[in-house]
C-alpha cells in the first residue's frame, strides 16, 4: 500500500524519460525502443540497479498469466514524498545523534507513525505487481471461451500468441522468448523467480484460489461473479503457461 502522506509512486516511465528526454512513449515510432534493455539502462543511470532483479519478477508474472500490458506506466518505484523527505531532511541537519534517537523513541511513544516511518524506512522501494486485467483471456466472448476449453490445439496456439509489451531487440515476443533471452544475462535472477513458482506450484490449491475466488462477493455484485467456464479456461491457461515457463527456466 501507498501511504500519500509519506510516499509518492513515481511510474517507470519517469525513469526511462529521465534516461533519454527524446523517448516519447505515445509515440509509434518509439513503442520498439520500450526493451527490457532500454529499462535495464535508465534503472542503471538513476543508481537503482538492484531493481531490475524486480523487472524480471514481474515478467515471469506476467508470462504466468499472459500479462500482454505491462506498458511503462504499469510498473513503478515507490518514493518517499517531498513532504515526508523534508521532516527526515530537517530533523537530521538540526539535531545531534543524541537528540534524533530521544527523538524517535518520542514519536513511537505518541505513535505519531507518519513521522516514524519517514525517519526508518528507506526512500525507495520498488512497488508491488499492479495493473495487469489484460490477461487469462478476459478479452474473449462466451463462446471463444467455450472453444478454448474444447480445443486443446487452439488453447496451445492462444497460449504461443500471447505477446509481452517489453519488447528485446525492438521485437515485441512472447514472454517466454523474453524470458529465455533474460535468462542470457540475468541467470540468476529468472532461476530465483522461476524456482520459486515451481517450488510452489500446486495444481490443487490453484484449482480451488481459482474456482473460490469470486464466493464471498457483496450481494449487490453478484452478478459479477465468473462462469465455471471462464474459471475453467482460466486454470487451463496459467495450467500451460507454467508448463512453458518451467521448460525455459
Amino acid at each position: 500500500m501507498v501511504d500519500l502522506n509519506l510516499n509518492e509512486l513515481k511510474e517507470g516511465v519517469n525513469y526511462l524519460t529521465g534516461f533519454d528526454a527524446n523517448y516519447n512513449p505515445d509515440s509509434k515510432d518509439d513503442q520498439k525502443k520500450y526493451t527490457f534493455e532500454f529499462i535495464c539502462q535508465a534503472l542503471k543511470h538513476h543508481q537503482l540497479d538492484d531493481y531490475i532483479r524486480n523487472i524480471v519478477s514481474v515478467v515471469v508474472f506476467d508470462s504466468i498469466v499472459g500479462n500482454s500490458d505491462r506498458h511503462q506506466e504499469n510498473w513503478g518505484i515507490i518514493t518517499i514524498s517531498a513532504e515526508a523527505q523534508k521532516i527526515v531532511n530537517d530533523t537530521f541537519e538540526q539535531k545531534n545523534q543524541i537528540e534524533v534517537i530521544t527523538l524517535l523513541f518520542n514519536w513511537l511513544k505518541n505513535k505519531k507513525e507518519a513521522e516514524l516511518k519517514a525517519l526508518v524506512e528507506p526512500s525507495h522501494r520498488f512497488a508491488p505487481i499492479y495493473d495487469s486485467g489484460c490477461c487469462l483471456g478476459r478479452e474473449s466472448d462466451d463462446d471463444k471461451v467455450n472453444k478454448l476449453i474444447k480445443d486443446k490445439q487452439m488453447l496451445a496456439a492462444y497460449v504461443r500468441k500471447g505477446k509481452s509489451e517489453i519488447h528485446w531487440q525492438g521485437h515485441k515476443i512472447n514472454h517466454f522468448e523474453l524470458i529465455t533471452h533474460i535468462k542470457t544475462i540475468y541467470p540468476e535472477e529468472v532461476n530465483l523467480y522461476g524456482g520459486f513458482v515451481k517450488q510452489r506450484y500446486d495444481q490443487a490449491e490453484l484449482k480451488q484460489l481459482i474456482y473460490n475466488i469470486d464466493q464471498h462477493l457483496p450481494e449487490e455484485y453478484i452478478m459479477y461473479k465468473l462462469g465455471d467456464h471462464r474459471k475453467e479456461l482460466m486454470l487451463k491457461l496459467i495450467t500451460l503457461r507454467l508448463e512453458e515457463l518451467f521448460k525455459v527456466i
